[in-house]
C-alpha cells in the first residue's frame, strides 16, 4: 500500500502544471489595462479587439453570459444599456494588484481585483470585485479567451 501511494504521489508531482510567476508578464498586463482604457473610454469595438473570437464573458447582468464572435463588444454594449436603465454613469474601473497570476506555454490565468466607482443617479457610489480572465498569446499579443466578474462588495 506505501509502495502504491509513492507511485501515486509521485505521478501527480510530475505533471505538467502552470508556472506561477511572483509578477504578471507585462504584455498580459498591457491587455488588461488596454480593455479597462477602452471601457472607461466607452469603446466597444476597441473592448472587443482585445478578445479572441471564440471568447466567453460572464457578468452580473442579463443575459449574464457572451460568447462567440464578437462577445467583448456585446457584453459592453450590454452594460451600456444595463447601466442606462439604473441610472449608473460616469463609470471608471481601477485594476488593483493581481493576486494570481500563472502561465503554461501560451495559455496564461489571471486573477484580478477591480475597484469600479461610478454615480447612481448623480450619487457617488463604489463596488469592487474579482475579475477573473483566461488568455491565449496569439500572434506576439495576448487575447482575452474567457472573463469573469465576481461582485465582493457593493453592487451596480
Amino acid at each position: 500500500m506505501v509502495i502504491r501511494a509513492i507511485a501515486i504521489a509521485s505521478l501527480f508531482t510530475s505533471l505538467a502544471l502552470p508556472v506561477a510567476a511572483s509578477e504578471p508578464d507585462p504584455a498580459v498586463m498591457a491587455t488588461l489595462n488596454g480593455v479597462i482604457a477602452a471601457a472607461d473610454a466607452d469603446n466597444a469595438t476597441q473592448v472587443n479587439s482585445y478578445f479572441v473570437s471564440s471568447a466567453n464573458v460572464v457578468d452580473d447582468f442579463p443575459p449574464f453570459s457572451w460568447s462567440g464572435p464578437d462577445a467583448g463588444a456585446r457584453w459592453w454594449s450590454t452594460s451600456d444599456k444595463d447601466a442606462a436603465e439604473h441610472g449608473i454613469a460616469h463609470v471608471q474601473a481601477a485594476l488593483q494588484p493581481v493576486t494570481r497570476f500563472a502561465v503554461a506555454g501560451d495559455d496564461a490565468y489571471v486573477v484580478a481585483p477591480l475597484a469600479i466607482t461610478y454615480t447612481v443617479k448623480g450619487q457617488p457610489a463604489r463596488t469592487s470585485g474579482l475579475w477573473t480572465l483566461t488568455l491565449r498569446q496569439m500572434g506576439g499579443s495576448w487575447k482575452i479567451t474567457s472573463a469573469s466578474w465576481a461582485t465582493t462588495s457593493g453592487s451596480m
